[in-house]
């Protein structure tokens, strides 16, 4: 395993102190995996090393259900500490490299392979008005894209304001466009009411360009990018 020294040390104080001081026996054989693979989580994360459900699932010998059941388990008990400022929302950044869009459906789909990030998701949607498609896969994550993009619009936590160049931009665009509604309720501030109406719609080109002008702020940013390309791609 490559464990340091320093990590054997902190894996026996984790132990010692749920086994010394008058409760020795008292912790479950459930409990007692957890913090054993709490600690196995550690390590890989620390080192940047590998680890989705069937590589642990190798590793340790388990099934990969097991795995994604001790992954929550652990993340329930023992949160992982991010020193970099990352968490589930930086993770599902990333997950957006594997999105694909289909134009009948409206639908963003992509890989989310991690659990945690998973549950976090969705709790996160369905706590601000949106919701997902299910699908037999439980690594799979559907929702409409204007969902998507509202989603880390909220996530961002930064309110959006259109200059007075970007106002203008938006103006010609309405100009042009078969959408005009659409973009009128954007240029008012109605961001939700607009993404959607351009979606249904079914105007793909129209809805890139104005993602482009829309001044999304903090993690906005290299996700509305990232649907974007994703949108020109497919």
């Amino acid at each position: 395993m490559g464990f340091k020294v320093a990590e054997k040390t902190e894996a026996f104080d984790l132990i010692a102190k749920r086994y010394f001081d008058r409760n020795f026996g008292t912790m479950s054989k459930t409990d007692f995996e957890t913090l054993l693979f709490h600690i196995y989580m550690e390590h890989l994360l620390r080192h940047n090393e590998k680890f989705d459900d069937y590589t642990v699932s190798k590793a340790l010998g388990i099934s990969q259900s097991k795995v994604r059941n001790l992954k929550m388990r652990k993340e329930l008990q023992y949160p992982h500490q991010y020193s970099d400022g990352k968490d589930w929302k930086t993770e599902l950044v990333k997950a957006l490299d594997t999105a694909v869009y289909d134009g009948e459906t409206h639908l963003v789909s992509m890989l989310i392979s991690e659990p945690v990030v998973m549950v976090e998701l969705r709790y996160f949607l369905e706590s601000n008005g949106g919701f997902d498609v299910r699908t037999l896969n439980s690594k799979q994550f559907a929702c409409r894209v204007d969902h998507l993009v509202m989603l880390f619009e909220k996530l961002s936590e930064e309110s959006v304001e259109l200059s007075d160049e970007q106002e203008k931009k938006l103006k010609q665009l309405e100009a042009k466009s078969t959408d005009k509604s659409a973009i009128e309720k954007i240029c008012s501030g109605a961001y939700a009411d607009g993404l959607k109406d351009l979606v249904l719609a079914g105007s793909k080109q129209a809805l890139t360009e104005v993602l482009k002008l829309i001044p999304f702020g903090g993690l906005a940013v290299p996700a509305v990018e990232a649907i974007i390309k994703m949108l020109e791609r497919n």
